[in-house]
């Protein structure tokens, strides 16, 4: 727990999303990183147990304007529903963000379901049309574990309305360039396994994007 806080602060972070976020661990972070604000609500129907996939963002550089969270599903805002032969329930949460100084940005994060490839596709394609109704202008930036190739379904609806901040980063990404990595065992693979993902608003300026490759022995932490 403490090597995720201690990465968070040596990346120096001022927004960023998280998957798989249970109750317990929601709370730990909540205590142990005060200088951010939490957004999101747990996927099962009390929005208080399950998984989570939060927003997180710095108080001193942003305030929330408005935020919530959407399950990808046929029914969005009904909580602990799920898409047709998906595994389990998925959610995105958002915030539209103002930096103090005026520019605004809508941060979404997601995890895409494990199980179907039609829950990912349409779970991607209702994300898209979330965004552009609340992005009120905004900058848009997406993040999240997508359980995708950057040439499957999902990735490419994605890039038909956002661009992969790794395609037009101005500083090539270093590596490594997997985020799967099966706990270890595909470290160093010569594949593209990433399945994680961070997209923008086309035109967006990117001036760098890194795969942090910080990780310790037997550990999905990398």
């Amino acid at each position: 727990k403490a090597d995720l806080v201690n990465l968070v602060r040596k990346m120096d972070l001022d927004a960023f999303g998280m998957q798989e976020v249970c109750p317990d661990q929601a709370q730990y972070l909540r205590e142990q990183l005060p200088e951010f604000a939490f957004v999101g609500d747990h996927r099962e129907a009390d929005r208080k147990s399950g998984e989570a996939s939060p927003v997180f963002y710095r108080k001193s550089r942003f305030e929330a304007l408005k935020k919530g969270t959407f399950w990808l599903s046929e029914t969005p805002d009904k909580p602990g529903s799920k898409y047709p032969g998906a595994g389990c329930p998925r959610v995105c949460t958002w915030a539209l963000l103002a930096e103090r100084g005026g520019r605004r940005l809508l941060f979404a994060n997601t995890h895409l379901d494990h199980w179907s490839a039609a829950a990912r596709e349409n779970g991607m394609k209702l994300i898209l049309e979330r965004l552009s109704g609340l992005s009120e202008g905004a900058t848009v930036v997406l993040t999240g574990d997508h359980n995708c190739r950057h040439g499957d379904a999902p990735a490419i609806t994605a890039r038909t309305v956002l661009c992969d901040a790794r395609d037009v980063a101005e500083s090539p990404d270093p590596g490594p360039r997997n985020t799967f990595h099966a706990f270890g065992k595909l470290v160093g693979d010569p594949r593209d396994l990433r399945i994680d993902f961070i997209y923008a608003s086309n035109g967006t300026r990117v001036l760098d994007f890194v795969t942090h490759g910080d990780r310790r022995p037997r550990s999905d932490l990398y």
